[in-house]
C-alpha cells in the first residue's frame, strides 16, 4: 500500500475486481494499524516483512502488486526472495534513483506534513485535476469510508515517520532492475503528480 494507507485503504471496487479470478490476500507490514512490531525504517526492512509475511502463511509461490511506496516495496520483494514471486505489478510507482527523475510540485511536499489528509489532499495525489477525475476520485473516498468507519484504520505518527525516513534513505532499486527475470507490468498515471510517469517507464 502507499504510504499512510492500510489494508482498508485500498479500494473495494478493485480488490473486488481482482478476487473474481483469483484469492487475493491483504495485509499491513510490521508496526502498521493493526499489525505488531517495530515499522521498519529502511525498505529493505518492508521489503522484508513482506517476505516474511508469506512465508509465515506457507506460500511457496505468489503474485505481488504494489502502489507507490507499495511499488518500491514489491520490487524489493522480488529482488530479496525471487523464488517467491511469480509475477510483479508495479502501480503508480518507481524503482527510486531513476536519473534525472523529475522532482515532485511544492505541493506534494506540503501534503506529505499534513498531520491528517482530507478529501483534496487525496484528490491532489491521486485523481486528475478534471470533473470527471474529482467524481472518480470522490466515488472511490466514499467506498472507503464504508471500510474505515468499521476498522478505523490508520497509520500511527510513527509508523509514517518511519515511512518517510525510509524513503528519504532510500538510494533506490534501478540499477538492481536487470536482476528481475519475473514477468513485471507496470501501471502509471500520464501525469501523476507524486512519482512522475517518466520514472515508471524506466522500470
Amino acid at each position: 500500500m502507499h504510504a499512510r494507507g492500510t489494508t482498508d485503504h485500498w479500494d473495494p471496487e478493485l480488490l473486488d475486481a481482482l478476487a473474481a479470478e483469483r484469492e487475493v490476500i491483504v495485509f499491513d507490514n510490521r508496526g502498521t494499524a493493526g499489525s505488531t512490531g517495530v515499522a521498519p525504517t529502511t525498505i529493505d526492512g518492508l521489503a522484508d516483512g513482506a517476505i516474511a509475511f508469506i512465508r509465515a502463511l506457507g506460500l511457496q509461490q505468489v503474485d505481488v502488486m504494489g502502489w507507490s511506496l507499495g511499488g518500491i516495496v514489491a520490487q524489493g520483494t522480488a529482488l530479496r526472495a525471487p523464488e517467491l514471486v511469480r509475477r510483479l505489478i508495479v502501480a503508480g510507482s518507481t524503482p527510486a534513483g531513476v536519473p534525472n527523475q523529475p522532482t515532485p510540485p511544492p505541493r506534494v511536499g506540503e501534503i506529505l506534513t499534513h498531520a491528517v489528509n482530507g478529501d483534496d489532499d487525496y484528490l491532489y495525489l491521486f485523481f486528475p485535476e478534471t470533473d470527471e477525475g474529482r467524481a472518480a476520485g470522490l466515488a472511490s473516498l466514499r467506498r472507503l469510508d464504508t471500510r474505515l468507519a468499521r476498522s478505523h484504520a490508520a497509520v500511527q505518527d510513527e509508523t509514517y515517520r518511519a515511512q518517510l525516513a525510509a524513503i528519504a534513505a532510500f538510494s533506490g532499486y534501478y540499477d538492481r532492475l536487470p536482476e528481475l527475470k519475473l514477468p513485471v507490468l507496470v501501471a502509471n498515471g500520464a501525469h501523476d503528480v507524486m512519482i512522475n510517469s517518466y520514472a515508471s517507464y524506466r522500470i
